[in-house]
């Protein structure tokens, strides 16, 4: 999304950049483009599914991999807006049996990236590979039994999907609800975003949706995806014409408070006094002169980009 005064469209421009998906043999891409929250460019590339003669288009449902994360953010600061939770309040509050280190972790740093503590999903990986079905609880167990961090709380940044999946279990234990539940009720249904859901696992089907495409290193095609159920850290499913709608709604927001859309998107400082250029699920920094928000997802097979 960009802003009004600055933008020029040059729609071949744009079409030249994606002219290598271009095509009907093989996956693509979809794009959506709005200035001024006025949607001016949307486009599908290429197949949605290699085995379906259907091809791929910006209102179909699509992995927004880790773009995730700041909705997860949000579903939890509506809680601090409520008075159920603190930013300061320490995960054990929320989830049980966790081990010291672990326990001790803030809602901001887990939501930050600066808490310190293992990324419990890069273990899930090495320990069972991508393919073999592991839910959130199984991987929360490992929280349980890791007794020592990579780093103090606010030493360094460091990306990390374990803490989003402890926010997840904080959301559900707070509200009662699944985070499903939370996310469409207090998020997507206020905005008008009828096609975006959280799907936790890639083997059940969802209508008007595109598959997962994963090449190997010989350039072979599979439907190989990720067997975590990575909920909050990336599990959402979107579109073009919904995400363009969310980003036109963080312009004037209306879920959240301007205090809370403060706190998500301004950067927050390394205990050295370094920027860590990433709020609370979100990437705020400058790019060629200009100010940009932003966040990536990338998943097995997939992956996207967010920039306002």
């Amino acid at each position: 999304m960009a802003d009004t005064l600055t933008a020029v469209l040059d729609e071949e421009k744009i079409d030249a950049i994606f002219a290598e998906v271009d095509q009907s043999q093989l996956p693509g891409a979809a794009v959506g483009i709005s200035i001024g929250g006025v949607p001016v460019y949307r486009k599908g590339f290429g197949l949605a599914n290699m085995e379906l003669p259907t091809l791929l288009t910006p209102g179909m449902r699509m992995r927004i991999g880790s773009t995730t994360k700041h909705f997860t953010c949000l579903a939890y600061m509506l809680l601090v807006e409520d008075g159920l939770a603190g930013l300061e309040d320490e995960i054990g509050r929320y989830v049980p049996r966790l081990s010291p280190v672990n326990a001790a972790a803030t809602m901001r740093r887990l939501m930050d990236h600066t808490s310190g503590i293992r990324d419990l999903l890069s273990v899930t990986m090495a320990v069972h590979g991508v393919n073999r079905p592991v839910t959130d609880r199984e991987m929360l167990a490992y929280y349980e039994t890791i007794e020592d961090a990579d780093f103090a709380p606010g030493e360094r940044w460091s990306y990390n999907n374990g803490g989003y999946i402890l926010l997840t279990a904080a959301i559900e234990t707070i509200t009662g609800k699944s985070l499903d539940e939370v996310l469409h009720e207090r998020i997507f249904t206020p905005i008008g975003m009828h096609q975006t859901m959280l799907r936790r696992w890639d083997g059940d089907f969802v209508p008007n949706s595109a598959t997962l495409h994963h090449r190997d290193a010989d350039g072979v095609f599979s439907k190989t995806h990720m067997g975590m159920e990575i909920s909050g850290a990336g599990g959402m499913v979107s579109t073009m014409d919904d995400m363009l709608l969310w980003l036109k709604h963080m312009d004037a927001p209306t879920v959240g408070s301007a205090e809370t859309w403060k706190l998500m998107t301004e950067p927050l400082k390394l205990n050295s006094g370094h920027s860590t250029n990433y709020g609370l699920g979100l990437m705020r920094e400058r790019y060629r002169g200009a100010e940009v928000i932003h966040h990536a997802g990338g998943v097995i097979g997939g992956n996207s980009q967010m920039i306002k």
